[in-house]
């Protein structure tokens, strides 16, 4: 979880870092937010204030092990306590209409925290991360083990085996610690 509700802060939950105020949540009523196909939104109540939920996968054209993420915007992150990464801010695959995108993560870890989103017109909002599931690095693991089982238990080496294992692993790696 990249990012957690502590008291009337989200706070960054590998550091404890605090990212932004509660009361900077985007109002669900919010005209800028205007979700694209993929994502879908609930409303719900955060800290006393009526605010949106986002619920998102990623496509396989994106990443060949998608993530559903679940996340909040904000208005403003505290200053200094996260910056942006990666290529220059896009449109391309972005989950807001009219909105570039940059992944961002928190200074203090440098652990993925959520995305800035600056429009056109050059207003900027934040997706905090609150959740991230890693199901298709999981099964695609699940796969391999039971692949390098099965090469054991028809005859095979079990050092060839135990090596394609550990190749897998290393290129799984990213995706499952990440």
């Amino acid at each position: 979880m990249p990012a957690e509700l502590v008291g009337a802060s989200y706070r960054c939950s590998t550091c404890g870092q605090e990212l932004a105020e509660a009361a900077s949540l985007l109002p669900a009523s919010d005209s800028r937010v205007v979700p694209c196909s993929g994502i879908s939104a609930h409303s719900c109540e955060v800290a006393g204030k009526r605010t949106l939920l986002f619920s998102t996968c990623q496509s396989f054209v994106i990443n060949p092990f998608p993530r559903r993420f679940e996340l909040v915007l904000v208005e403003k992150i505290i200053a200094r306590a996260a910056t942006e990464i990666g290529p220059e801010a896009m449109l391309e695959n972005s989950w807001f209409e009219g909105h570039a995108h940059r992944v961002l993560v928190c200074t203090q870890c440098e652990e993925h925290i959520g995305w800035s989103y600056k429009s056109r017109h050059g207003d900027m909002m934040y997706g905090l991360a609150l959740s991230v599931s890693k199901f298709w690095a999981w099964l695609c693991l699940c796969a391999l083990v039971a692949f390098a089982l099965y090469q054991v238990a028809a005859g095979g080496h079990v050092l060839v085996a135990a090596a394609t294992l550990l190749i897998a692993l290393l290129k799984l790696s990213p995706h499952l610690l990440l």
